[in-house]
């Protein structure tokens, strides 16, 4: 609780966006969930925000087994109502 990451389309420029790249491709924005419009203390402008659980997926395509894994990173940064962490990237291995 009291804390959320950016859209996928954020509504401003300058944030960061939540970003799911599978197997080198990105997914579409349109594959992510409708985000909550918000608006907190730090700023006057509404922001495009997911918070609490939320589903997410992405399809992996069809590969010939190689014995390689494939791999999926999730890209986002958190925030509160008063400060955001640093950017991460979730990195997910797929066998």
């Amino acid at each position: 609780p009291g804390w959320h990451i950016n859209a996928a389309e954020p509504l401003q420029d300058y944030l960061i966006a939540t970003d799911l790249v599978v197997s080198k491709t990105a997914t579409a924005p349109g594959q992510f969930p409708t985000p909550l419009i918000k608006t907190f203390a730090f700023s006057d402008e509404p922001l495009a925000v997911y918070e609490g659980a939320f589903s997410l997926s992405a399809d992996i395509g069809v590969e010939p087994i190689t014995g390689v894994a494939r791999s999926a990173v999730l890209s986002l940064q958190a925030c509160s109502d008063k400060i955001c962490l640093q950017p991460e990237e979730l990195i997910f291995r797929l066998w």
